[in-house]
């Protein structure tokens, strides 16, 4: 059920048109479009933390340990510090793997249709449900 309302119906709504397809479950013919989103969001998330914990708590900190200010709990400033850098620097390695993952995903559907599906027949054991569904596309 989760897939279903993640996706907006799910296969039920958008079935898969073709094998390829299939493989991305309740997703369906919707995938690419929810990759697309999740790419985003993932995005804008990461952007967001970098932002709010650079200028909210690690300047902060960063500060407070510079002057020598007293702040709320001075024996855990360095310790908030640390923690707060690695989400930066984790949030900083995700954007760093976006550009990757996104071209991965253009070559990968550039070059499916230039598939030789009679050797792919050959080479994968199946049901006959799925060669019908090859045969089709």
């Amino acid at each position: 059920w989760g897939e279903q309302f993640f996706t907006g119906g799910g296969s039920k709504t958008n079935p898969p048109r073709n094998a390829h397809e299939k493989l991305f479950g309740a997703s369906g013919a919707k995938f690419p479009k929810i990759y697309r989103e999740a790419i985003q969001f993932q995005t804008w998330l990461a952007v967001a933390l970098i932002v709010y914990s650079t200028t909210q708590i690690i300047v902060r900190d960063a500060t407070a340990l510079y002057l020598g200010a007293d702040v709320g709990c001075p024996e855990t400033v360095v310790q908030e510090l640390i923690l707060w850098s690695v989400f930066v620097a984790s949030s900083i390695f995700q954007l760093s793997l976006a550009p990757t993952t996104f071209l991965n995903y253009c070559f990968v559907t550039s070059v499916e249709e230039f598939v030789k599906k009679d050797m792919v027949k050959k080479s994968i054991v199946c049901d006959s449900h799925d060669i019908d569904i090859m045969e089709r596309t």
